[in-house]
């Protein structure tokens, strides 16, 4: 889905059950996205997050149950709940300036712990 360079809110459920949708790239000047906007996208299969979104509501990208590679730019500060498919993530690209925020989120959430080990 393409959207246009001055969006900066998407609203809750905006997209959610589009199940041809198959890439998902956020504009850049994006700043809130509501709960469960993207949810039921089940052909989904990469997602980018640029740094402008300062956090990922609950269920942004839930039940995108074909997603494998999931970017997010170092400016997302928290994420409420993620809710990925582990079986299916092949990817998960952090920008290097913000790893270990994400990373002690999504270990709190026993993303790594599931998917990975410690």
């Amino acid at each position: 889905v393409n959207f246009g360079n001055g969006i900066t809110f998407i609203g809750q459920s905006a997209i959610s059950n589009c199940t041809s949708l198959k890439k998902i790239i956020l504009p850049k000047k994006v700043q809130k996205i509501e709960t469960a906007a993207f949810c039921g996208c089940t052909s989904a299969t990469e997602i980018f997050v640029p740094k402008s979104l300062k956090k990922l509501e609950m269920s942004v990208f839930g039940d995108c149950r074909s997603l494998t590679v999931l970017t997010l730019e170092d400016g997302v500060e928290k994420i409420i709940e993620l809710d990925l498919n582990e079986e299916e993530m092949e990817m998960l690209r952090i920008s290097a300036d913000h790893v270990r925020s994400v990373m002690k989120t999504l270990d709190d959430m026993n993303f790594f712990t599931t998917k990975y080990g410690k």
